[in-house]
């Protein structure tokens, strides 16, 4: 009997997005003909019951040091960490003998493989592509507080390829130079390495100069694990504009208060995901609560949606022609959302502007200004014609078929 081919899924921790994206893109492809393998944190586990897929645990950053440093500027990946990673994936690659290997922001991968010379696919978001269009924004840092935001970006603008090359990369380039492999001269290089680049995106909100051959859009991630709906859905006044709120895993969470009052203040319904990061006393009567909600099937149902505008949620917002007010705090949210204000489907405010005023403005002038849905509207047929249902399950199609033509 033929062995089926094996591939592995490996997600990194520090946030849930990096999770859910390879465990979605695992559950597109048919059991009869692959052996499907996750690794990720223990905590993460509970969203691979029934699945079917074989589970193996792995090192990784907690959710708070992930934040702890993109809320400092340090390294993701520091060499002591990268260090404890790739041993511990080689001997993973030992004991199952994957034929494919996909990650998502698990940049150890980008060394572990190539040692044990494994085919690699990396799940990466445009905006890092080192070919990507438009400046870097400086994220919301410590030190934007003290120098207001014009400021900072003007510093940022001239340290950040200085900190991305010798700072950021550091960890990395030294743990591949110990192995005998060649170091990076780019941190893009770094985020989107692998023998095929697979962007979770489309072309208009995370444009790129040129793709090069081994990169592709592969289109939104637009569903998430199956989640049980709470008992309260769909049991909500139909008289009101419906607002989703989730800041996800790695939202300014500082913001929740505000955000809930201001909301609490407004004649709206309210359908709000706690992530399990915050939990008040007493909630507005116009609010509804879970831990976890389906994000796509909630913005289906909402006029607004209020994200820490990471791609995946916006996404999900999107695809269901809703607008979508954005709290960043990372880069990526930050050039996410830069985009989407720039088209008019929504709009971003600034940690430090969050007031109750400024919300309860910016959350009015959205839901009575039709321009932002029909801009909405327009994102979702080109998010249509990047379907990743499809585009993914073709993509592993070539290589089993030996049509993917390997660069290492």
């Amino acid at each position: 009997m033929v062995r089926k081919k094996r591939i592995l899924f490996v997600g990194e921790g520090g946030s849930l997005a990096h999770i859910v994206r390879p465990l979605v893109l695992a559950q597109l492809l048919d059991p009869n003909r692959f052996e499907i393998h996750f690794a990720c944190a223990l905590w993460y586990k509970w969203l691979l019951d029934h699945t079917g897929f074989t589970y193996h645990p792995l090192p990784t950053m907690t959710r708070d040091d992930f934040r702890l440093h993109l809320s400092r500027g340090q390294p993701l990946y520091d060499r002591k960490t990268l260090e404890e990673y790739v041993p511990a994936e080689l001997d993973l690659f030992k004991k199952i003998e994957p034929d494919l290997v996909i990650g998502d922001f698990r940049i150890s991968l980008g060394i572990s493989t190539q040692i044990a010379k494994l085919p690699f696919a990396v799940i990466a978001n445009a905006f890092w592509s080192p070919n990507a269009i438009g400046k870097k924004l400086v994220p919301d840092l410590d030190f934007v507080k003290i120098t207001g935001r014009p400021l900072a970006q003007f510093i940022f603008n001239f340290a950040y390829p200085i900190a991305a090359k010798y700072f950021h990369s550091h960890g990395f380039n030294a743990v591949r130079k110990a192995y005998g492999l060649r170091p990076f001269d780019r941190l893009e290089e770094i985020y989107t390495f692998g023998e095929w680049v697979l962007y979770t995106d489309i072309p208009s909100l995370a444009p790129t100069k040129f793709m090069r051959e081994h990169e592709q859009y592969m289109g939104p991630i637009l569903d998430m694990p199956q989640i049980e709906q709470p008992g309260w859905w769909k049991k909500w006044p139909t008289d009101k504009p419906i607002v989703y709120v989730g800041l996800g895993s790695t939202g300014n969470i500082s913001l929740m208060k505000n955000i809930v009052e201001a909301l609490g203040q407004m004649d709206v319904t309210v359908l709000l995901a706690t992530a399990q990061r915050v939990n008040f006393e007493k909630w507005p009567k116009n609010f509804f609560i879970a831990p976890y909600i389906s994000g796509l099937e909630a913005s289906q149902q909402a006029q607004l949606v209020l994200y820490n505008g990471g791609s995946g949620s916006v996404y999900q917002a999107l695809s269901a022609g809703c607008p979508v007010l954005g709290f960043p705090t990372n880069m990526d949210q930050f050039l996410c959302m830069a985009l989407i204000e720039t088209k008019g489907a929504g709009k971003r405010i600034i940690g430090t502007q969050a007031t109750i005023d400024k919300i309860k403005a910016t959350v009015h002038e959205i839901l009575s200004t039709p321009s932002f849905k029909k801009s909405a509207e327009q994102f979702a047929i080109e998010i249509k014609d990047h379907d990743v249902t499809k585009n993914f399950p073709k993509f592993i199609d070539k290589w089993d078929n030996g049509n993917l033509k390997r660069r290492f």
